[in-house]
């Protein structure tokens, strides 16, 4: 958690008036994204018949409140460690680094309590995670710096925290209930890595300021699609508990459920095409869904034209670049967030993936005799023959 740049002069409003519009504009965007996705998950548990794991969100939500305080409290020695003032420190090191590594600690102390949940589950945990975060840290910003300064970063770093702590919520899930040593550092690594890349690439676009800052709307969009391809994904895999039942590792489950894309394949290149309907994508909600989306893009597109006198309206002083965010980047971004947060369909991994054989031809040894074999799907931790 990094400081920001001091606010601009800004035309003279009472002193209550600007805290207010200062904790409005702090809070306003984490309820909106968090109701986003709670009406995507609570529609596939009531769809499934499966009861939510109340107390570990609650704890979640918890712990991303109780990281955001501790961040801030050590921010002075954090700031002082690195005393550099070079963009790329300012946004991997003292923001992405110390944020995300403290994201992996909580969201550790969360999954390996027992007993072990859906990985589904894992992600909405990082999702509460981030919702705890960002309402404190804007909450923190808004009582000690201006609306002019929080507004940008308040609105788009929302979606930004809830979507890499589910990422990392996701790979973590994967390291806890898998068994391969290897699989495990993998995914670990990659719950590191990739949200620390992601979030790292989004405070290096919001400092650098200019018209790079316009592909921070493009870079969430990014975030939300990848982490709408990881939830669809997870909806697929079996409990422990489930798995247990069936005497299979997490790796084994996974080299069986990939089998079927391999024989689609090859029925479809002798001209046998599969009958399955499951679509990647599917269709959204209803009418209203669809209205309120084309109303964010419809606003975005109208006011972009009248973005300066909106602002000052407020009262504030932006610079041209952030007018556009604030005015069309952020309403166009929360629009194709609404149309994208469930639109991926679990099923077409199951019945339509397709995937494209390697054959390797494998030498089998017992009792003294060689069998050879044809195997398409060779792993660090097993094959199927």
């Amino acid at each position: 958690m990094h400081k920001p740049p001091a606010e601009k002069a800004c035309v003279q409003l009472p002193a209550h008036t600007i805290m207010l519009i200062s904790f409005i504009t702090a809070l306003m965007p984490v309820p909106l994204i968090y109701l986003i996705y709670f009406r995507h998950f609570f529609k596939h548990y009531r769809q499934e018949s499966i009861i939510p794991e109340y107390v570990r969100h609650l704890e979640s939500l918890l712990y991303g409140i109780a990281l955001a305080l501790v961040i801030i409290l050590l921010a002075p020695y954090i700031n002082s460690m690195f005393a550099g003032h070079s963009i790329f420190t300012e946004s991997f090191i003292k923001a992405a680094l110390v944020e995300k590594l403290g994201a992996l600690t909580v969201l550790f102390i969360i999954i390996r309590a027992d007993p072990p949940l859906r990985l589904l589950d894992y992600v909405i945990c990082g999702v509460l995670v981030g919702v705890g975060f960002s309402m404190i840290e804007n909450v923190f910003y808004a009582a000690n710096y201006g609306p002019s300064v929080i507004l940008v970063r308040a609105l788009f770093s929302v979606p930004l925290h809830l979507t890499t702590c589910a990422i990392m919520g996701y790979f973590l899930g994967l390291w806890r209930l898998g068994e391969s040593a290897s699989n495990r550092i993998l995914n670990v690594s990659r719950a590191v890595c990739i949200p620390l890349a992601l979030h790292g690439l989004f405070d290096l676009l919001l400092l650098g300021g200019g018209t790079h800052s316009y592909w921070i709307g493009p870079l969430i969009i990014f975030t939300v699609g990848a982490l709408e391809l990881l939830i669809a994904r997870a909806k697929m895999v079996p409990q422990r508990a489930e798995l247990d039942r069936m005497g299979l590792r997490l790796e084994d489950w996974h080299v069986l459920f990939r089998q079927p894309r391999y024989e689609r394949w090859i029925l479809n290149s002798m001209g046998t095409p599969t009958n399955s309907a499951a679509r990647l994508f599917k269709s959204q909600g209803g009418a209203g869904l669809w209205m309120l989306t084309a109303l964010f893009i419809i606003t975005a597109v109208v006011f972009l034209p009248f973005r300066r006198e909106l602002i000052s309206l407020l009262g504030l002083v932006m610079a041209p670049e952030e007018q556009v965010l604030i005015v069309s980047v952020y309403p166009a971004s929360i629009g194709l967030i609404l149309m994208m947060v469930g639109i991926v369909n679990p099923s077409f991994f199951k019945y339509s993936a397709m995937r494209i054989p390697i054959i390797f031809d494998a030498v089998l040894k017992r009792d003294g005799e060689e069998d050879n074999l044809v195997t398409f799907d060779i792993t660090a931790t097993n094959c199927v023959l």
